[in-house]
């Protein structure tokens, strides 16, 4: 490309190009080629590895140990026979079970717990109080969870329920979950066919 010596940016010791710049492929011929070039590198890259099997239509007999050989997974993992175990399952399957859920998940999200970006200090804002109205909900509604686990509050309104197992050797397990809500903006509450909270 030839350049000006003489032409320069204004403000700038750069030179400037005196030919107008190259015309650009269209977009979708750009992806194309890049889609071609990333098929073409992860190609190469796989005819590198040793440890992966050569395609095998599914119709083979060979298929599955084929793929268990490119793709290690752990054998599943069941629970021994329990009958308390069978009764919890059968319980859990009835309609009274699945009525009080839903009477559980639709009272909780009928707690107003929308949280915002520019959200201020806890006890001056007012804001964050909803959560104090959240934490009461779930108090009521799962008394038993919170007389029987141990029960901490991080930072204000972050609940910790710690569920202790008779074999402390094993891992624990971890379930999380958010208590707020994404805000509603009050000119959109008109479109809603019933109200949000």
């Amino acid at each position: 490309m030839a350049i000006e010596k003489s032409t320069r940016l204004p403000g700038s010791t750069l030179p400037i190009s005196s030919h107008p710049p190259p015309r650009r492929q269209p977009r979708a011929q750009r992806f194309i080629l890049g889609g071609l070039a990333l098929i073409s590198v992860a190609y190469l890259a796989a005819s590198h590895f040793d440890a992966l099997p050569e395609t095998v239509p599914a119709w083979q007999p060979d298929h599955q140990e084929r793929f268990k050989a490119a793709c290690v997974q752990p054998d599943p993992i069941f629970p021994s026979k329990d009958e308390e175990l069978d009764k919890l399952q059968g319980f859990m399957e009835t309609e009274a079970f699945r009525n009080a859920s839903i009477a559980r998940l639709s009272g909780a999200v009928k707690v107003k717990s929308e949280s915002f970006d520019d959200l201020g200090v806890i006890g001056e804002d007012s804001r964050w109080d909803v959560f104090y109205d959240f934490q009461a909900y779930l108090k009521a509604t799962f008394p038993l969870i919170h007389e029987k686990l141990l029960v901490e509050t991080v930072n204000s309104h972050g609940l910790l329920y710690t569920w202790k197992g008779t074999d402390e050797s094993l891992k624990p397990n971890l379930l999380m979950a958010h208590q707020d809500t994404v805000p509603v903006p009050p000119e959109t509450v008109g479109a809603w066919t019933y109200p949000p909270w």
